[in-house]
């Protein structure tokens, strides 16, 4: 535990129950503004969108115009409620004495570092996405997949959320990637699209163990880099059987 000079020759050490106060303070603005009457109406009617006009493209495919595009309520999100939560820790912890001198710098610093390249990789996902939906490339993806495998479909959607994962490295940017594609071709084939979804999800899940990066982070977090060939070639078959079992209990149910 870090521990900085407080008083002559005394040291500040921070209490487990201290560490816990961002937590506290995301817990009670969270269900603050979600359990006070009122409250929640008067935040959540402050929202910020962009309109977006009517778009055609030269196959017909139509996105409708929009007023506020997927506008949100910018102070019952809960980016915010994490923004207040990592504000008011940073506030209590440097009033205390656990942060020093020169402490936002490299808190910012470090957060940047952190987290850059993964949000560089969700909005080029998240845009990419949004550039298919909006041209109808992945309706025409859909609509060929469900004619070329017909009833067989739901047998494949959990490998295709695995793929989602495998070349980008989460569940989430899987969804974003093959979210859409699913619940299309879920609909052109006539099946049930909430199996079809949670068969993506779940297919996604498995397939973080063989995602390079997760691979990685593992060995180097086992002590055995330079051999992640023979972790993935185990987690591999176990990730292709947790699909299988994903895609057989997807077909009795869509």
């Amino acid at each position: 535990m870090e521990t900085v000079e407080k008083k002559k020759g005394e040291k500040a050490e921070m209490s487990g129950l201290e560490s816990f106060v961002p937590y506290f303070a995301l817990i009670v603005v969270t269900f603050g503004v979600q359990l006070i009457p009122g409250l929640k109406t008067w935040a959540g009617a402050f929202t910020m969108g962009m309109p977006f006009p009517e778009t055609i493209t030269g196959y017909g495919f139509v996105t409708p115009a929009l007023e506020a595009y997927h506008s949100f309520a910018l102070l019952i999100h809960p980016g915010t409620f994490l923004v207040f939560a990592a504000l008011f820790g940073y506030f209590y912890f440097r009033q205390r004495g656990y942060i020093g001198k020169g402490g936002w710098g490299r808190i910012i610093y470090n957060t940047t570092v952190k987290t850059l390249p993964a949000s560089l990789a969700i909005i080029a996902l998240t845009a990419m996405s949004k550039v298919m939906n909006g041209i109808g490339a992945t309706d025409v993806l859909a609509y060929g997949t469900a004619t070329a495998t017909g009833g067989f479909y739901p047998m494949l959607a959990p490998f295709i959320g695995m793929l989602g994962a495998f070349m980008t490295g989460s569940n989430m940017a899987s969804n974003i990637l093959f979210g859409k594609f699913q619940q299309i071709t879920a609909k052109v084939g006539g099946f049930n699209i909430s199996p079809i979804l949670g068969s993506q999800t779940a297919g996604a899940a498995a397939g973080n163990m063989i995602a390079p990066g997760n691979v990685l982070l593992g060995t180097t977090t086992a002590g055995i880099v330079g051999r992640e060939g023979e972790v993935l070639k185990v987690s591999l078959i176990v990730a292709l059987i947790i699909a299988g079992v994903i895609g057989i209990a997807t077909i009795l149910t869509a």
